[in-house]
């Protein structure tokens, strides 16, 4: 792989700012805009995951969070602003930061509990959900599970997110990726998908410099060894 290539495997999701209400877009973060508290805004990005492909995992921090938040993310389907509130419970496996000390679970429009955090900290909490190629979603705080869904995913999904507070934000990290696990084409290169789309790079299976020092080298087991 080209250090080029790289940039491209471990690059951010994006934003469609076509599918969306009252959220302001900047880079990867986004922003309530409306004037008000609400949750009469909504956001998807351009890309999905699906269970059947390897899955995938989306990385993020609520930098705004406070003693009252409200911010709320996760996977969902399409479309959720014909769903009926078009709101948290209307992301099929949702997390919202409610405080500094808690986040709800939703999943498929049913609350699921409310979660103790531990040493919460807007600025370097990092919160993750995953979704693995069986379909389990996993949620966690600062690589720490808090909890795994009883409900299996299927089909696709896209990264959707609402916020309730005004001017507040949700910040999607460059660690959000797909699972998809690399092919070998008849040309004998492999084809890595990127992210959680659909775009593929193929890389040969020598070894190949990368930024610094690291190399990496894709072999014909599909193993991947640096």
């Amino acid at each position: 792989l080209t250090s080029a290539e790289v940039a491209t495997l471990y690059a951010s999701p994006t934003w469609d700012t076509s599918q969306s209400s009252a959220i302001s877009v900047s880079g990867s973060t986004i922003t309530n805009s409306n004037s008000g508290n609400g949750w009469n805004n909504y956001i998807r990005t351009f890309e999905t995951v699906n269970a059947s492909t390897g899955g995938g995992s989306m990385s993020f921090k609520f930098p705004n969070g406070a003693s009252s938040s409200q911010e709320s993310i996760g996977f969902g389907k399409d479309p959720i602003n014909a769903q009926p509130l078009t709101t948290y419970n209307d992301i099929e496996y949702a997390m919202t930061l409610l405080n500094t000390t808690t986040v709800q679970m939703w999943q498929s429009g049913s609350h699921y509990g409310n979660f103790t955090l531990s040493g919460f900290d807007p600025a370097t909490s990092v919160f993750r959900i995953d979704m693995d190629g069986s379909g389990n979603v996993s949620f966690y705080h600062n690589n720490t599970l808090i909890r795994t869904s009883a409900q299996t995913a299927s089909g696709d999904y896209y990264i959707h997110a609402t916020i309730y507070t005004a001017g507040n934000s949700i910040v999607l990290l460059d660690e959000s990726y797909s699972h998809t696990a690399p092919t070998q084409n008849s040309d004998n290169y492999y084809q890595v998908k990127t992210l959680i789309g659909s775009a593929e790079s193929t890389a040969n299976t020598a070894t190949t410099d990368l930024i610094a020092d690291y190399d990496i080298a894709l072999t014909r087991d599909n193993n991947c060894t640096t």
